[in-house]
């Protein structure tokens, strides 16, 4: 188990391994902890670990989250166009793709 506190957000972060939550003597700590931060009026965040292979996990959420990204860009960049009308398009698209450069 690993205690973050943070005073100055009143915020108690508790970080269990898979080992912890099924130790009945840390989850007494816990309820403890509960009952400590509780009083305080801070709020507890309790992390629980899981069964799952990291790694996998956390580059599909990175290529999920870029392409959400990227469509709120597009539609940004959409809007913008309509905005403006089409005489920008020719503009926008040598600016995004800059200067060319012939050899011969």
């Amino acid at each position: 188990m690993r205690i973050q506190v943070d005073e100055k957000k009143k915020l108690a972060v508790i970080w269990l391994t898979n080992d912890d939550q099924t130790d009945q003597g840390q989850q007494e700590k816990l309820r403890s902890l509960y009952r400590e931060y509780g009083a305080k009026k801070y709020t507890v965040a309790v992390f629980r670990s899981g069964q799952e292979d990291l790694l996998p996990l956390t580059s599909h959420l990175l290529c999920h989250n870029r392409i959400c990204a990227a469509k709120e860009e597009l539609q940004r960049e959409k809007q913008e166009i309509e905005q403006e009308g089409t005489w920008h398009i020719k503009e926008r698209r040598e600016a995004y793709q800059g200067p060319t450069m012939t050899f011969g």
